[in-house]
Parts: structure tokens; sequence; C-alpha cells
């Protein structure tokens, strides 16, 4: 699929389901010297994703999308829910915790004691 399909079907997702805010996680350099295996490595490095991020981008603005890109450090503790902050790689305080009891793999829940599924 190419880069300007992939967009298409992002922003198309986006509009019929009425999402205005795209957050795009992004680690600068996070295929530099990436060691997946021979096969995987082979699959997944030549995808441009940097690519597909500018152009998802581009497509946001056009079409009254907010597009925000965020480091990816820490997203898998934190809870969007709970207002935690996200800090960048290297830079996580020593009193940093998540809010979020894990339950199981991108399942967690909130200090409200919701459920919030990050796999959706």
């Amino acid at each position: 699929m190419g880069i300007n399909k992939a967009a298409k079907i992002v922003i198309n997702h986006c509009l019929k389901n009425s999402i205005g805010t795209i957050v795009f996680g992004w680690n600068k350099g996070q295929k530099n010297e990436i060691k997946l295996g021979k096969k995987s490595n082979s699959e997944f490095v030549p995808i441009p994703t940097a690519r597909l991020k500018e152009r998802i981008a581009q497509l946001s603005s056009e079409y009254g999308i907010i597009f925000i890109e965020t480091e990816e450090s820490y997203t898998s503790m934190a809870s969007f829910l709970d207002g935690d902050n996200l800090p960048n790689y290297g830079e996580k305080p020593n009193d940093w915790k998540p809010s979020p009891k894990r339950i199981k793999r991108g399942l967690y829940r909130t200090g409200n004691n919701w459920c919030e599924d990050c796999r959706l």
C-alpha cells in the first residue's frame, strides 16, 4: 500500500468518526541499528514511516485535524485519562510514576476505576 493511500485511510477514518486530533508516536532514529533479526529487519526497516508521518500531518492540516507528534517513551505505562504527563526518554524525573494499574498488555485500570483498552 502506498504512502498516500495509507495516509488517506487514516484521514478518512478520522473524518468519518469525528476524530479531531491525531497523536503520532515518533522516536527519531528509531530504526537506526535496529536488531530484530535478519528477516524482521528486512520487512520492517524499509517501511517509510517518516514519509507516512509527514503525509498524515499534511493531510491533517488540509482537513482541519490537529496533528500532534510525541515521543513514544513511557506511553505504554501512562494514562491519558488520568492526565499523566509523558517525559522524554532519559529525562524521566525520579518521582515520576504512572497512575494506571496494568491488568494485561494494553489494558489498564485508571485512577477512576475505568478500564482503558489501549489496543483500539
